[in-house]
């Protein structure tokens, strides 16, 4: 699942993109830009493409915005054989877990502080998306934090070693 959320930092607005694992709801990538556009969403996808070690049957879930919809980034999951889903038009709930995460990083960061630089607003979101995977227990899972949910997952789902 992936979308985009911005904020002022100095005199003019970062856009943050994160690409959520709906499975272990953990921050597998993220992008940061001073541009909306479909090189923001294209980049946080390849970094956890790669990071996921190109898996196959993937779906990647976002709104209709037109990031989403531009033809480099739907060329781009075509061509790593991964299918696009959409939201449902006028649906508030299907982004829910990702909104979930940004309400989250605002309450405790950007309502919190006021970024002079873009710098200080990178260094604030690795921050903070290192504490969500290593420290935020999720309630759904147990208390357990999304990288322990990753964890178990690849320790009762070993990878075939002839794939």
């Amino acid at each position: 699942m992936s979308d985009i959320t911005y904020t002022r930092v100095g005199h003019d607005f970062l856009y943050l993109c994160v690409v959520i694992d709906l499975y272990a709801r953990k921050v597998v990538s993220y992008a940061i830009s001073d541009c909306i556009d479909e090189k923001l969403d294209t980049e946080a996808f390849e970094s956890a493409y790669k990071s996921r070690a190109c898996p196959k049957g993937l779906l990647f879930y976002s709104d209709h915005g037109t990031q989403y919809t531009a033809f480099s980034i739907r060329k781009k999951l075509r061509d790593s054989d991964v299918a696009q889903s959409f939201s449902a038009p006028a649906s508030l709930h299907d982004n829910a877990v990702i909104e979930s995460f940004f309400a989250s990083i605002k309450k405790k960061n950007y309502r919190k502080h006021f970024y002079k630089s873009e710098v200080e607003f990178k260094v604030a979101v690795a921050k903070y998306i290192d504490f969500y995977n290593d420290y935020k227990p999720q309630q759904r899972f147990g208390y357990l934090t999304p990288n322990q949910v990753d964890e178990e997952y690849y320790k009762s789902h070993p990878s075939d070693p002839s794939e």
